[in-house]
């Protein structure tokens, strides 16, 4: 009984395919669009009654009194390489003592990192349809296996309010459901999360 096979004509037909997808990915990425994977993902979810969410029970009682419907739960996430600065003040080895300034490179990459993964997390929420997203939480985190590297993930629950047109962006929000339900039947309406990271 021989150890080795070689691989068939399935096998590498299935490699190919995979290799395809990927390099297509890698290219909707760089134009600022999802993954094809993600694409599918989001296409299937718009077309199926059942949805993902994280909202309470008494979240989604109360959303669905006023016609406020979750759509499913949308991700953005960006692994970004941080870099490295220059200490400031030292010269040729020698270092200044008390200075103390922003360091812009490191800024820039945080602010860079959580940009593209809330910009992610829009995407997918309009690509269900969603006028705003309630409940969305913000992670950091490194690896060991990314040196110099961080990771942002935002998370929440895209929905869709019935009686309202479609929007061109859809509304982010830290709001639980609850609150977010409170506001707009008080007439108010969130624009977004403010955001933005300094290195000093």
């Amino acid at each position: 009984m021989p150890f080795f096979r070689r691989a068939g004509g399935e096998d590498r037909e299935a490699r190919d395919a995979a290799a395809a997808e990927q390099e297509a990915s890698l290219e909707a990425l760089q134009r600022g669009g999802l993954p094809l994977r993600a694409q599918r993902r989001l296409s299937e979810m718009s077309r199926n009654e059942l949805f993902t969410s994280d909202l309470s029970v008494n979240e989604f009682a109360l959303a669905h009194s006023i016609g406020l419907r979750p759509l499913g739960q949308v991700m953005g996430s960006s692994i970004y390489h941080v870099g490295w600065q220059q200490t400031p003040g030292s010269w040729g080895g020698w270092q200044a003592s008390g200075i103390s300034q922003e360091l812009t490179m490191l800024s820039a990459a945080w602010n860079e990192a959580r940009q593209r993964a809330f910009g992610r997390l829009e995407q997918e929420a309009k690509m269900l349809g969603a006028h705003a997203v309630v409940g969305v939480q913000l992670t950091t985190g490194r690896h060991d296996w990314a040196a110099g590297a961080i990771e942002y993930i935002a998370v929440g629950t895209a929905v869709r309010i019935e009686a309202e047109q479609t929007v061109d962006q859809p509304r982010l929000t830290d709001l639980a459901g609850q609150d977010y339900c409170r506001l707009w039947q008080a007439g108010y309406r969130p624009l977004g999360v403010v955001r933005a990271s300094s290195v000093y």
